[in-house]
């Protein structure tokens, strides 16, 4: 659990500063979102096609990390059930 929430926290928090930095920036300073960033696409658009991307990105090193997690807590279980037998 503590290696799960080692991983789980950090990323949340992550994501969820980056997800609102949208809107922030959107309020905050409109001008420099409105500006082209590539051809006609502004920087708020790359900014958002950019959150799809990182939610991949986590999904991913979530489902990877998510395997270690899976095979830790099967070892657990084991130890605890070959425990409860002797």
């Amino acid at each position: 659990m503590t290696a799960r929430r080692r991983f789980v926290i950090p990323a949340s928090i992550f994501f969820a500063l980056f997800f609102l930095a949208l809107p922030a920036s959107l309020a905050l300073a409109p001008g420099v979102m409105a500006r082209a960033a590539i051809g006609p696409l502004t920087l708020a658009y790359a900014f958002a096609f950019a959150q799809f991307v990182t939610s991949w990105v986590l999904l991913a090193l979530y489902m990877r990390a998510a395997r270690g997690f899976d095979v830790r807590a099967r070892r657990i279980a084991e130890r605890v059930q070959t425990e409860a037998v002797s």
